[in-house]
């Protein structure tokens, strides 16, 4: 049943020209729950309510409805607060560059209500980090230390998440890690930068060129963690800018330019699903000039698998420990005789966030222990059930795709 919700859902995302499959009580009845998957409910509802109402169930149109209102209203909050510390940032001469959706849910989408976000991604340059952090410290917000992922200079690109009042926000000083595989020209994003509001705030905003190749980036490579993780929504974010901006993109910025910054596997490749799947193309020539050596069907295939299917959550439930691994940034990058060893020996913190009941210093000596029996319960289960092995042999795929996006050749 999977592949029919999948075919009704990418039609219902597609251009409004594009007919509906025929579709069953079970595949009407799944929609909703997929939609949210997909974090596409408010489009999705917004698709249906031009549909003839005979036609979609009522009990489906009404899921989504309170899907599109609860985004509504969260997002009123959402940019609203922004608003207000987008103001005592400028108030004291910091400048902020509005990323993904918190600029899109305004200034691409027809209605802010149609864009789902958890939390709104701000960037600022890094000689205004500390002053920035002050600021929001100074108005209330909090700070939350357990999502650090590094600090200016340790090879990440933003600071721990910070909310207030039921919203969050992630302060950026770049838009991809310090020690990634690309060469982002972070300079030049704020020399194109061009003045935006959001939630009647004024701020800046990514060029087109640049807004188009971070949405591409962000969705195929995920910061190195989980390739296409994010579902359908990053794809519809792209097909709203393609049909938003048209004729102002540049193409030749837009594939000399991924090319500079080492992503053009990336970009082809988003773009290559964008066009297959939603129907909202970039114009042939561009994408032959983004495509990298050996780009060819099968990179397509693994790609769309990561995107529609579930593969993270299930590697997750059947091998968790072997998972824990396979999921970090760096494994790829490790030695092959590394592998075991990490395998073996994970470091403190995350055996500490695997089992949280033995945090304390009399338990903190099982924790090994359990670890070890786990690790051997995966490797059985590995060895024995068909499922288990389908999952690892789809993740050495992944692995393999995430080789290829990093290699631009």
């Amino acid at each position: 049943m999977r592949g029919a919700v999948d075919a009704l859902l990418l039609a219902l995302l597609a251009p409004d020209d594009e007919p509906l499959p025929s579709v069953s009580a079970p595949t009407w009845a799944a929609l909703p729950r997929e939609a949210v998957r997909h974090g596409v409910a408010p489009l999705v509802h917004a698709r249906l309510q031009r549909q003839p109402p005979q036609d979609v169930p009522a009990c489906v149109r009404q899921a989504l409805q309170v899907c599109q209102l609860r985004t509504g209203l969260e997002n009123l909050r959402l940019l609203a607060t922004v608003a207000t510390l987008l103001r005592q940032w400028q108030s004291v001469g910091i400048d902020v560059i509005v990323l993904k959706g918190a600029y899109l849910a305004q200034a691409v989408y027809a209605q802010p209500a149609l864009r789902s976000m958890g939390d709104a991604d701000l960037l600022v340059r890094p000689a205004d980090l500390d002053r920035a952090r002050e600021v929001l410290r100074a108005n209330g917000w909090r700070e939350d230390t357990g999502s650090a992922e590094t600090t200016l200079g340790g090879g990440g690109h933003q600071l721990p998440r910070f909310m207030l009042g039921g919203v969050t926000v992630e302060l950026h000083w770049a838009i991809e890690d310090e020690d990634s595989p690309f060469t982002i020209d972070g300079d030049g994003l704020w020399r194109r930068a061009a003045p935006a509001l959001v939630g009647g705030a004024p701020t800046l905003a990514l060029a087109p060129e640049d807004l188009l190749l971070h949405l591409a980036l962000h969705c195929a490579y995920g910061h190195g963690w989980m390739q296409f993780e994010s579902g359908l929504r990053p794809l519809a974010d792209i097909a709203a800018c393609l049909r938003k901006f048209g004729d102002q993109l540049d193409w030749w910025v837009v594939t000399e330019r991924a090319h500079a910054w080492r992503v053009h596997p990336s970009v082809w490749l988003t773009l290559t699903l964008v066009r297959d799947l939603l129907h909202v193309g970039a114009p042939d020539a561009a994408l032959d000039r983004l495509a990298p050596p050996h780009a060819d069907r099968a990179l397509v295939d693994a790609a769309v698998d990561l995107l529609l299917g579930h593969h993270y959550r299930d590697l997750a439930a059947q091998l968790p420990v072997l998972s824990r691994s396979w999921l970090t940034k760096r494994w790829h990058r490790l030695p092959r005789a590394a592998h075991w060893r990490a395998h073996a020996l994970p470091d403190a913190t995350a055996l500490s966030n695997a089992y949280p009941s033995a945090r304390r210093a009399p338990l903190a000596a099982l924790r090994y222990a359990a670890h070890w029996v786990d690790l051997l319960s995966d490797v059985v289960r590995m060895s024995i059930r068909r499922e288990a092995r389908a999952l690892a042999a789809r993740e050495h795929r992944r692995a393999r795709l995430l080789q290829w996006l990093e290699r631009a050749g």
